[in-house]
């Protein structure tokens, strides 16, 4: 059983390592979907799939979560990264976004 360095044993199941990729992308693809007026942390926990307590546990509201979510699409690649690759963005697999005619809070993309 892993403890703590204090000697005694942690409490809960072990962090999923996975988990902050995984909600970043349902985000976005919830966003995409519904944009801003359908966009819930609890449509994002059922995509993702993860519990409503692990995202209040990071991002309290959804502003904070989408907000981290373009943020990461924003970062450079590592080193690591192929440029030529276009399959995965920084780890995440965002197969298919659909961008919603309505982004953010009255901006309209032209099209």
């Amino acid at each position: 059983m892993p403890t703590e360095a204090n000697g005694r044993a942690g409490r809960g199941r072990p962090a999923d390592p996975g988990i902050e990729r995984r909600v970043l992308a349902a985000a976005l693809t919830v966003y995409g979907e519904v944009g801003w007026a359908g966009f819930t942390l609890d449509r994002v926990a059922r995509r993702a799939p993860v519990g409503k307590a692990a995202l209040y546990r990071r991002w309290p509201t959804k502003e904070d979560l989408l907000l981290a979510a373009l943020e990461h699409l924003a970062e450079p690649p590592g080193d690591e990264a192929d440029p030529t690759d276009l399959r995965l963005t920084r780890g995440m697999e965002l197969t298919h976004v659909p961008v919603p005619r309505q982004i953010g809070l009255g901006y309209r993309v032209r099209g």
